[in-house]
């Protein structure tokens, strides 16, 4: 009885043993080692991708005056609306004979893209859409660039959202939000959306963790399935109890 047993207490661990040295778990980790790798995706700020610059993100950002820095996006952080004003009216006065823009307090014409129109007060300019007050409630609400035709703020001043969009992303108008970034060091920046002439955002993929698991998942079911089948040849059982008489 006891050579049995220790027939199949050897059967079993070799099976362990080349299930787990060639097996699936291995295979898997090869895999998603192929998988992994490091891909990009480049933002210019009055475009639409801006929106996927969120907390968490690592990114490299090369501002207009030539400097570049890499780390990870902590926050947006919005600015008081005194602050933006006394910014954004000194951009204005500064470049008054390129762009024209509405002022701070001027009355919008938000034309949308479903056909509606509606009148607002501007407030500012941020990546992702205008600032505008309600006239009603007063409520300042953020209203997407990607949602409006054009704007239009004089009976002759008016702007489609292609030609805004070209003039935020080539433009240094101010924004009211900062974005907050984190170095490897630990030391955070400040960065002024209009001081940003393009970022990028890197995101790493690691499948080496995901494939191991996956095959040593296939790898235990295997192993179970094997120790539940009774595979030993009749001859090996006949030729034991011999032994044993």
């Amino acid at each position: 009885m006891w050579k049995r047993k220790c027939f199949y207490l050897c059967w079993v661990m070799g099976v362990c043993f080349i299930l787990f040295w060639s097996g699936c778990c291995l295979i898997g980790a090869g895999i998603g080692a192929l998988a992994s790798g490091r891909d990009s995706l480049i933002v210019r700020p009055g475009s639409e991708a801006v929106s996927k610059v969120i907390p968490g993100k690592t990114v490299q950002i090369a501002l207009r005056n030539g400097y570049t820095t890499t780390g990870k996006v902590e926050k947006l952080q919005k600015i008081s609306p005194s602050q933006y004003r006394a910014v954004y009216e000194d951009f204005l006065n500064t470049h008054f004979s390129t762009v024209h823009l509405p002022a701070p307090g001027d009355t919008l014409a938000l034309s949308y893209r479903v056909g509606r129109k509606e009148q607002s007060i501007f407030q500012g300019w941020d990546m992702n859409g205008i600032w505008i007050r309600a006239p009603e409630s007063g409520r300042e609400l953020l209203f997407p660039y990607k949602a409006l035709n054009g704007i239009k703020w004089s009976s002759t001043d008016s702007l489609s959202m292609d030609s805004l969009r070209s003039i935020l992303a080539h433009q240094a108008v101010p924004r009211s939000s900062r974005l907050i970034i984190r170095g490897s060091s630990g030391k955070t920046w400040e960065l002024p959306w209009e001081e940003i002439k393009l970022l990028m955002i890197i995101n790493n993929r690691n499948y080496v963790l995901p494939g191991f698991l996956i095959g040593a998942a296939i790898d235990a079911y295997l192993i179970y399935q094997t120790l539940t089948l009774d595979v030993m040849p009749d001859s090996i059982y006949l030729d034991l109890n011999l032994d044993q008489r």
